[in-house]
């Protein structure tokens, strides 16, 4: 009996806590968020969580960020982003101040048509106390899409705006997370070269019609720049040559002397000879 009463308690235990986990996250927020196909790859973001601090007016507060998800439960249900403000009274005693800045339940999404970034706003926060007409407080999420930055990134505090026509709380959190499967460092490369390379072809075209049709040429004088593709191929050979090719080593010259113009036999025979040529015939 006590085995099967411990059995049915704990199972009532695990039963509550998979209640209250799945009950923080704001079904009618994860919907909103999630609705349209051209960012449904931000459900991944739903649940996430992030602490920062941001310094408006000289004072520094601090600020608890749920996507979708209670950020402080016991002190402020159902928002998705709190401020925490340590006030210091004249008796030294210090304070911690909460205000809700927006309510999960009050979430709108909104995005422009190049899905650059996505936008998720709270509404119906506590009320200010003497500015913004004494209107409830609104937290703006802004997504961006930059995919020179991995992971999910993080949260960061942009400026608070109280004036009284629009009055809001502004985060910002980028990553390549926010662009989806469609955008990633690869293709932004991709894309560059294909520019470069279309560029290339297109100065290339220009040239060659230039010098074919004006300046007359002819063969492989219609390339654009072709002395310098030429001399550009010159240097490679010879780098090639220069660093891949081996040379047989040359032997060192010896050196001779000169040879005497007339020898002592070419000295006889032409004495002998000029004899010959004194002797009568």
């Amino acid at each position: 009996m006590s085995v099967s009463l411990s059995l049915l308690v704990l199972l009532s235990c695990l039963f509550s806590l998979s209640s209250s986990t799945d009950s923080s996250v704001q079904p009618s927020c994860s919907k909103a968020l999630t609705h349209n196909d051209t960012h449904k790859h931000l459900s991944k973001y739903i649940g996430f969580t992030s602490e920062l601090e941001g310094v408006h007016s000289d004072k520094t507060y601090k600020y608890k960020i749920g996507v979708c998800v209670e950020v402080d439960r016991d002190n402020a249900p159902g928002c998705g982003i709190v401020q925490y403000e340590h006030y210091t009274h004249k008796n030294g005693t210090i304070e911690t101040r909460r205000y809700c800045i927006g309510l999960l339940s009050k979430s709108q999404v909104t995005e422009t048509n190049d899905h650059v970034w996505v936008e998720l706003t709270y509404s119906g926060g506590d009320r200010y106390g003497s500015h913004c007409n004494g209107e409830n407080r609104k937290g703006r999420l802004v997504f961006i899409c930059d995919p020179l930055i991995t992971g999910m990134g993080k949260f960061e505090f942009l400026e608070e705006n109280r004036d009284d026509d629009l009055c809001y709380y502004l985060f910002t959190i980028a990553s390549s997370q926010v662009c989806g499967n469609s955008i990633t460092v690869g293709d932004v490369i991709l894309i560059l070269m294909s520019c470069l390379v279309v560029i290339w072809l297109i100065l290339m075209l220009i040239g060659f019609l230039y010098k074919r049709f004006f300046l007359g040429s002819k063969g492989y004088e219609q390339i654009p720049l072709i002395d310098c593709y030429r001399g550009f191929g010159n240097l490679e050979a010879d780098g090639c040559d220069f660093v891949c090719r081996s040379k047989g080593s040359t032997p060192p010259s010896q050196y001779k002397p000169p040879a005497p113009p007339f020898s002592a036999e070419t000295d006889e025979e032409t004495d002998e000879e000029k004899d010959d040529n004194l002797l009568p015939m």
